[in-house]
């Protein structure tokens, strides 16, 4: 189980370090708290950044309800307008603010501001959601 969790947190390490390509996730929804990496230099830098990027990010559940959360806002809510969901269980927060919409060619994007709260830490994003007319996802990117 230590493992599978271990493998988790690299893939979403890696996602996390490609989300400026486009992804399905939203990035807040997988970059988490923490922004203290070090340099990959040393097997105990890489090793100390793996644990930085498991203990700062969303749990399952926390990440589901932040994408969901995004998702909802990307798809209904008016420019100015924020979403929010709270976890009083485990302490974790999340806020989606749509800022702007532009259309794009074969669709829109939308700007958004997001923030993710985590054990007393708050980190703030600033994303595109991307569709296309003729797709039913949203991509995410943060440029």
């Amino acid at each position: 189980m230590r493992v599978a969790n271990i493998m988790v947190s690299i893939l979403l390490l890696t996602a996390s370090l490609c989300a400026s390509a486009g992804t399905l996730v939203p990035i807040s929804a997988s970059a988490g708290v923490r922004t203290d990496y070090t340099e990959n230099n040393s097997i105990i830098n890489v090793i100390g950044n793996v644990y930085k990027q498991a203990t700062g990010t969303l749990n399952r559940e926390d990440t589901v309800r932040h994408t969901k959360t995004v998702i909802f806002a990307a798809s209904n809510l008016e420019t100015g307008l924020t979403a929010e969901w709270t976890n009083p269980a485990n302490g974790t927060a999340g806020r989606v603010r749509v800022v702007m919409s532009k259309p794009v060619q074969g669709g829109y994007c939308r700007m958004l501001f997001t923030q993710v709260e985590k054990d007393h830490k708050i980190r703030d994003y600033t994303e595109w959601a991307c569709k296309t007319i003729d797709s039913q996802f949203w991509t995410f990117s943060e440029r």
